[in-house]
């Protein structure tokens, strides 16, 4: 079973299609990490792009004294083209600097390539492997969003982490046998978007006519947990957790009732039954449907 990795990007950002709230405070956000502390969860996601994430949760760290073994950082390079740069080791060096920085803290649990073309990039690698070296971060990954990013890590040989999308609808690490492939080389990997930026909770009626393809898969998805008697959350938490292959799900939240829910469901056994199903159900769902970056958000 998969351990829950608490993501922050809604720490520092207005955050998923079905997000009414907005930014949380940093008040509610200390709540958050001290709800997430106490229960267990020491690994959290976030980037330097992610707004003020990062100043967040080293302010939290300081003020609360935990631990590095109670709180492990996974962190991201800026987005941003590198490639033009001269020098890109110095570039990639300070940018891991400055994260740690605003974490205050010695080393990064993982740093992780935000823009996964970069892969492809021998330097950025290379650069990479250097703040490695030099004790800065623990281990080195990408975030990608099509698999033949991830088929290039591992290719690369020194990639350890891998954080990518996967849900119910989102399966393409099941059926090119690419999670398979990743754990057989020893990598640790992270899936995200378990609630597809909360599309999976919306309304039928909320949701924008561009996703209205989206509706069909929707209602299937619907009949299948009334079969199994599950209830939505508890279904697309622990579908990723379920998998042999997964060891961490990133899972954001906007307040700390969110998280409350999610530590209380997650970890649960899902029907054999229910699992099978909703493999042969949505094995092939659109990619202008699982990929966000490709949503023409519009009139709803």
């Amino acid at each position: 079973m998969a351990e829950l990795c608490l993501g922050t990007v809604q720490f520092g950002m207005d955050y998923g299609i079905n997000n009414t709230l907005g930014q949380p405070s940093k008040e509610e956000v200390f709540k958050i990490l001290d709800l997430a502390v106490a229960h267990g969860i020491n690994v959290f996601d976030t980037a330097a792009a992610y707004g003020n994430s990062e100043e967040l949760l080293g302010e939290y760290s300081v003020s609360r004294k935990v631990t590095a073994e109670k709180f492990k950082v996974v962190s991201k390079l800026p987005a941003g083209n590198m490639g033009d740069l001269k020098d890109i080791s110095k570039k990639i060096y300070q940018e891991a600097c400055g994260s740690l920085r605003r974490l205050h803290t010695q080393d990064l649990y993982g740093y992780l390539l935000h823009k996964a073309e970069c892969i492809y990039n021998q330097d950025i690698i290379a650069s990479l492997q250097r703040v490695k070296q030099e004790g800065l971060v623990k281990n080195i990954g990408i975030s990608i969003y099509q698999v033949s990013e991830g088929e290039a890590a591992i290719d690369s040989g020194v990639v350890d982490f891998i954080q990518m999308p996967y849900n119910v609808f989102d399966q393409r690490g099941d059926t090119t046998g690419f999670l398979k492939k990743a754990k057989s080389k020893g990598i640790t990997i992270f899936t995200r978007s378990v609630f597809l930026q909360g599309l999976f909770l919306m309304e039928p009626d909320d949701i924008p006519e561009s996703l209205g393809k989206a509706k069909k898969y929707l209602n299937e998805f619907g009949q299948l947990l009334e079969e199994f008697q599950l209830d939505k959350v508890t279904a697309l938490l622990n579908y990723p957790a379920n998998n042999p292959y997964i060891d961490y799900v990133v899972v954001g939240v906007d307040n700390v009732v969110q998280l409350q829910e999610h530590i209380t469901k997650f970890g649960r056994q899902l029907p054999a039954g229910f699992m099978q199903k909703a493999r042969q159900m949505f094995s092939h769902v659109e990619e202008e449907i699982i990929m966000p970056n490709l949503w023409k958000l519009g009139s709803k």
